[in-house]
């Protein structure tokens, strides 16, 4: 059964409802429930294979689903031992939008079926789509997954996990998993091994973020900033002793009033909001994710000591060659392995995860505003554009910067040495699973 696409999802799993259906296929001996549940049935076959050769929903269909959905419901005051109008009535849901009643449903069912670790894993996948990782770990740890026979839950569940930086026992989880249970899933094989690797290296990376937050607070006290957006203030501390320039630029352009107005162009569930350039603002005549403050920065992710990208690190943007940030600048909703080494993290959030998770494609940046500063005044050192190792394309992820020259600069000042492009892969943190369990099992 096809499904439709959310919000948070470009394809939910369909097995959810295809159990339901599959059991009112004809019976030698039909229960009372079988033959109030077979016409459902029939009607919702029908819409998906309707839906499907005319490639998807549409506001059209919105009456005919609703009152389909009204015909599950009354299935299930009839019968409500019986699950399979939940799980009608949740597929529905999900064709029609309506994310309140997919939550509500999916607690229903776990409400009737509460060791249905199949029903669980799909909910918490459903909320990790939405960045609430926290709400998933109270899904999954109410009844872990057996990792032996739930491979995708148990992704999710060390997913969620490394999210919320408990690294160890992310790397537990999957730990657990049956040799048997991986090689009997060549889908799911390659994800299984790269997330045990990725889990590896930031129990490590903790240990080093660890000593590195003792070192910064037994020091003279970092730079802070409250970052206030229109979800919510965010409260980051700003790493100047391990990227110095780089927080020296924000500093800068926070004081200069340069980011007020400017939105979140481009934010991606599980991965990052995007922000901080000047042609975002409302009435400018370029497109978003191609500004920059008119100069580009040296890159300080390759400085003994750079800081790993973990969930709420600020971390600037920068086109494929080394030496291109400028102003703009993202936020991690979770840790992002595929980007350490390769961006200058200059900063992490204090206060406001939440707000962070719950950001917006075109929420605004409303002000910054440097709480503390050290004694000292914050002029970065900034590089020519001209001079500057040129990008290949502006289609590079997530988008390119480009802007006019710095007057008061010079193509001599840029640097001379010649480094290979890097090229950017998405986020591997091993759970980019393609099917979920069936929530009606």
């Amino acid at each position: 059964m096809a499904w439709a696409q959310t919000p948070h999802e470009e394809a939910v799993d369909q097995s959810t409802a295809a159990a339901a259906l599959d059991a009112a296929a004809p019976l030698v001996e039909q229960s009372p429930a079988d033959i109030a549940f077979a016409p459902i049935g029939r009607a919702v076959r029908n819409l998906q294979q309707s839906l499907a050769n005319r490639g998807g929903v549409s506001p059209a269909d919105y009456g005919v689903l609703q009152s389909l959905r009204e015909r599950a419901e009354a299935f299930t005051a009839e019968f409500p031992d019986d699950i399979r109008g939940l799980a009608v009535e949740l597929q529905l849901s999900m064709w029609l939008k309506d994310e309140q009643r997919i939550e509500d449903t999916y607690q229903r069912i776990i409400a009737r079926q509460h060791d249905n670790q199949a029903a669980r894993g799909s909910y918490a996948r459903y909320l990790v789509r939405q960045n609430r990782y926290a709400d998933a770990l109270d899904v999954l740890e109410a009844y872990p997954p057996d990792p032996a026979k739930h491979l995708e839950a148990t992704l999710i569940f060390s997913q969620c996990l490394f999210a919320q930086h408990r690294f160890q026992e992310a790397l537990d989880v999957l730990m657990a998993v049956p040799q048997e249970a991986i090689s009997s899933n060549w889908a799911l094989q390659p994800q299984v091994t790269s997330a045990r690797k990725v889990r590896l290296q930031y129990v490590q990376h903790w240990e080093q973020e660890q000593q590195a937050q003792a070192r910064d607070a037994a020091g003279e006290p970092l730079p802070q900033v409250m970052l206030l957006t229109s979800r919510g203030p965010i409260l980051l501390e700003l790493f100047e002793n391990d990227a110095p320039n780089t927080v020296a630029n924000f500093i800068h352009l926070a004081d200069q009033g340069f980011y007020n107005g400017t939105k979140f162009h481009q934010v991606l569930p599980n991965q990052y909001a995007l922000g901080g350039d000047p042609n975002s603002k409302d009435g400018s005549l370029m497109p978003p994710g191609t500004g920059n403050p008119g100069y580009y920065l040296p890159d300080e992710h390759l400085r003994d000591g750079a800081r790993k990208h973990f969930s709420g690190s600020i971390a600037m943007h920068k086109q494929d060659a080394p030496n291109t940030a400028g102003s703009q600048f993202y936020l991690t909703v979770e840790p992002l392995p595929d980007f350490n080494d390769t961006r200058t993290v200059f900063g992490r959030v204090l206060e406001g995860l939440d707000v962070v998770r719950n950001l917006q494609r075109n929420d605004v940046i409303e002000s910054v505003t440097v709480l503390h500063r050290r004694g000292h005044d914050y002029r970065p050192t900034t590089l020519s554009i001209n001079g500057s190792t040129p990008a290949p394309s502006i289609a590079d992820w997530p988008q390119n910067d480009a802007g006019a020259p710095d007057a008061d600069q010079t193509p001599s000042e840029a640097p001379q040495t010649e480094t290979e492009s890097e090229t950017e892969t998405d986020t591997d943190t091993g759970t980019d699973t393609d099917t979920e369990a069936s929530a009606s099992q």
